[in-house]
């Protein structure tokens, strides 16, 4: 049965079974995401849900105005979708974007704007 050991760390009586999979006394270590909002005079980009099924709603920042560029990327860096291509106000934007055309994979999407870049992984699962 793999290795285990039997473990009664506060010593109240109840002993629990440890599979091996962390040292006690190690260091806590956070994993997952935590979402920032965007720092003064960067762009940013947040695709969600994510993973995405039918639709997905893009939502981004720009410090300033000017010509804005959203692109999907396949995970061989090919380009398989525009989004946008055009000058965008000084703000936050929404859209939604319909997936149904794509085939499942990881993706990422890429915003651009006056020589800055933003990109997030997107996966599409149908």
């Amino acid at each position: 049965m793999g290795n285990y050991r039997l473990w009664d760390g506060d010593l109240d009586g109840d002993t629990i079974i440890d599979m091996g999979a962390y040292e006690f006394g190690a260091p806590f270590l956070p994993v997952g995401v935590e979402e920032k909002p965007p720092e003064s005079g960067l762009v940013a980009i947040l695709v969600y849900p994510n993973p995405v099924s039918r639709s997905s709603v893009i939502s981004y920042h720009l410090p300033e105005s000017g010509h804005v560029m959203i692109d999907i990327y396949d995970m061989s860096g090919r380009k398989v979708a525009t989004l946008v291509d055009g000058h965008r106000a000084k703000d936050h934007h929404m859209f939604t974007w319909d997936v149904s055309g794509m085939p499942n994979g990881l993706y990422f999407c890429r915003l651009t704007s006056r020589n800055q870049a933003s990109t997030v992984k997107m996966i599409i699962n149908h």
